[in-house]
């Protein structure tokens, strides 16, 4: 009995075929995707009682999404993304923000109720929404500054220039003023702090400086602390760079101040140089918030 060859090759090119053929009619029906639905979120709004919790300004620049608490992403606003469940489901939505102002350090603000509904998906549409969060019951906001009529701040004793008060921009969220800081040659240092408002934030708690700003100049945020031998001013915890428009930062002091166990209350300040290179610079400070829990 002789081998042929040929009918062996067609033989197998056959099986071949066929299970190629078995095998993409399985993939079709394991991997056929479901035709999705989505949810689109423009931006997320901040709603606030002025008289306790000052300016309604914010800095959210993400949303943390949950589907019957089931956490189905991270997204960077504005957004559109997709979900495969169908039917009635609980959409839970998280303000997020970018902590210390840095793109890869994002968390859900740990001082904001989420939004919440019953959102019926239906497959191949898209829902539009406007979600509106405000802050917890039972926070303590240490220290408010809006700068309208007036302030709590006095200049430290190495300042050699002090802020103004001047109404700069007609966005509702600064109110009627901001707090302005002029550098120049002969003013080209600037630091003021919270003296006589001192805040003693629980251990264990986390405590966060929210600002609103804009500025032509670096900038940094520290804190004085006050212990039984006197008050100290401790090296800044952040460098604020240059940025054309207004932001809103979340600056977390929650560690920055817990390591100094031997201080009995904190003063917050904002000091500046003049830069090198500049002959002027501008700085403004709106909406500040020393926040925690109580």
């Amino acid at each position: 009995m002789t081998f042929d060859k040929t009918k062996y090759r067609f033989s197998l090119f056959c099986c071949i075929l066929l299970l190629s053929l078995l095998t993409v009619s399985c993939s079709k029906n394991s991997y056929k995707a479901d035709r999705p639905s989505y949810i689109e979120i423009s931006s997320i709004d901040l709603t606030t009682n002025f008289a306790t919790e000052g300016s309604n300004s914010h800095g959210i620049t993400d949303a943390w999404v949950f589907v019957d608490d089931v956490s189905i992403g991270t997204y960077e606003l504005p957004a559109t993304f997709p979900l495969l469940e169908e039917g009635t489901h609980r959409i839970t939505i998280f303000a997020g923000i970018k902590v210390n102002g840095i793109s890869i350090d994002r968390g859900i603000y740990p001082f904001f109720k989420p939004y919440e509904l019953s959102l019926d998906l239906i497959t191949g549409t898209t829902s539009t929404l406007n979600p509106t969060v405000s802050y917890y019951s039972g926070i303590e906001f240490a220290w408010k500054e809006d700068f309208n009529l007036g302030h709590s701040m006095v200049k430290s004793g190495l300042s050699d220039t002090m802020f103004i008060l001047m109404s700069i921009d007609t966005l509702p969220a600064l109110g009627a003023n901001s707090a302005v800081i002029f550098l120049d040659q002969n003013n080209s240092y600037f630091e003021a702090r919270t003296s006589q408002k001192y805040f003693t934030p629980p251990q264990g708690f986390a405590v966060y400086l929210e600002i609103s700003y804009k500025t032509t100049n670096v900038f940094s945020v520290g804190v004085y602390k006050n212990t039984v031998t006197g008050t100290e001013k401790v090296n800044p915890f952040l460098n604020i760079r240059a940025n054309s428009a207004w932001n809103t930062m979340y600056i977390e002091l929650t560690d920055y101040m817990k390591v100094h166990t031997d201080a009995i209350s904190f003063e917050v300040y904002f000091s500046a140089a003049l830069e090198t290179g500049l002959s002027s610079s501008t700085i403004y400070i709106d909406n500040a918030k020393l926040i925690h829990y109580q």
